[in-house]
């Protein structure tokens, strides 16, 4: 899906070829029109073995994407659903429900392109496609851009947003509260937003001499010191700068985990050894109590360490999926021989990893978080008959069985077939 790639016919004209190779850095991935014929015709790019890997897999790119924005479009509405839960709703959970929205809007837009161009039709000038079909694919080319972009910057801030929690347990947590991760999101909507305007008016749709529409660059998208800037601004800076603050940060965040566990068990060895010399009777009275408390306090602080490995865990999945793409495209801004022979080839496959890497947030959630999996169980299966036979009236009650609260999802009533002989 190498988006307004610069191979074309030779019916295209040489602006259209700059234009092309302009939108094709500003995006990983979107169109491959013409490569194919195209490298035909040209006698210096030869037959690559990416090439012809390129070839193979075009026929089953369409298919594979429309797989996963059909999943990702259904789990990213599971997450929503969950996240926005009042029993879930934090500052890290309102970034991820935000998260989700702009994953969400990536698939949302991919799915008709995909099924049009990469199933219906292909991603050819020469097709004939109608005026409304090319607008659809200018539009999916700038608003993925868009989405993404606010993906990328909302992982950031979520990373950020936890380094300081983690690392700075007395003053992180008022600083990171659920108003400033809301004036986060807005500022990254709105700021992505004024970035991006630029795309949506470099290109048009314009009518072809054989009756069929393509796009056409504007007057101004064809100087060569803008297409560079936009080059290194979109497919370089944008991509790399995020991961190496992701990188950074998760490195920080390990480090930090590591040297708190270390601490922990200091101080548990040292109550050990406390607890051990208090052989009275009052005092192992008292030691019930406190192993009571103490057990609470390391449920409490595994369900913290748990969240903030998930949150590592999705951080270096986008970067690993982000930080090898932003490289090629580097590469590619140096040497446009590597632009043409590796990043054109690999184009589609790199849309297709930032698809799956839009789409595996759920599965992420679902095997790290417990509290995640039990507000899924109360939405989606256990449903308002649980909520009828819960114990937990009282708030007092709840905080003694460890019920979540609202909907039960059997934490301390048991499970569904006492549920369904009762009612």
């Amino acid at each position: 899906m190498n988006q307004f790639t610069s191979n074309t016919n030779n019916s295209t004209n040489n602006n259209n070829d700059d234009a092309s190779t302009t939108a094709t850095i500003n995006h990983t991935a979107i169109i491959n029109a013409t490569t194919n014929d195209s490298s035909d015709d040209s006698g210096d790019s030869g037959d690559t073995a990416l090439k012809r890997f390129s070839d193979r897999y075009q026929h089953v790119h369409g298919y594979a994407c429309l797989i996963i924005c059909i999943f990702g479009i259904s789990t990213n509405l599971i997450n929503i659903t969950v996240l926005t839960r009042k029993t879930m709703v934090s500052s890290t959970n309102i970034l991820l429900t935000a998260l989700a929205m702009s994953d969400l809007l990536t698939m949302v837009s991919c799915l008709p392109y995909v099924m049009y161009f990469h199933m219906y039709s292909t991603p050819d000038e020469t097709q004939k496609h109608g005026q409304g079909w090319v607008i659809l694919l200018l539009f999916y080319v700038n608003f993925s851009i868009t989405t993404h972009t606010i993906s990328m910057w909302l992982t950031v801030t979520l990373a950020l947003f936890r380094y300081l929690v983690v690392c700075y347990p007395h003053v992180g947590p008022s600083i990171c509260t659920l108003a400033r991760a809301k004036q986060a999101i807005v500022g990254i909507f709105c700021g992505t937003l004024l970035l991006c305007t630029q795309q949506y008016v470099m290109f048009r749709s314009c009518k072809r001499v054989d009756g069929g529409y393509w796009y056409e660059a504007f007057p101004f998208a064809n100087n060569q010191f803008y297409t560079k800037f936009l080059f290194w601004l979109y497919g370089v800076i944008l991509k790399i700068v995020p991961c190496l603050l992701l990188t950074v940060l998760s490195g920080l965040l390990i480090r930090a985990m590591a040297a708190q566990n270390k601490k922990r068990k200091l101080l548990l060895q040292k109550r050990h050894q406390l607890q051990a010399n208090r052989l009275i009777n009052t005092g192992a009275i008292e030691n019930v109590g406190g192993a009571r408390r103490g057990s609470s306090a390391a449920t409490s602080v595994q369900e913290k360490d748990r969240t903030t490995i998930m949150l590592v865990v999705v951080v270096l999945f986008f970067v690993l999926i982000e930080l090898p793409t932003g490289i090629l495209a580097m590469l590619a801004a140096i040497d446009n021989k590597w632009f043409e022979n590796v990043y054109v080839p690999l184009g589609d496959l790199i849309d297709l990893l930032v698809l799956i890497n839009s789409s595996v947030n759920f599965i992420l959630y679902c095997s790290m978080s417990a509290k995640f999996r039990q507000t899924f169980r109360q939405i989606f299966i256990s449903g308002p008959l649980s909520e009828r036979c819960c114990s937990c009236n009282t708030e007092k009650d709840r905080e003694k069985s460890g019920c979540c609260g609202g909907r039960c999802c059997f934490c301390c009533c048991g499970d569904l077939r006492r549920h369904r002989r009762r009612w």
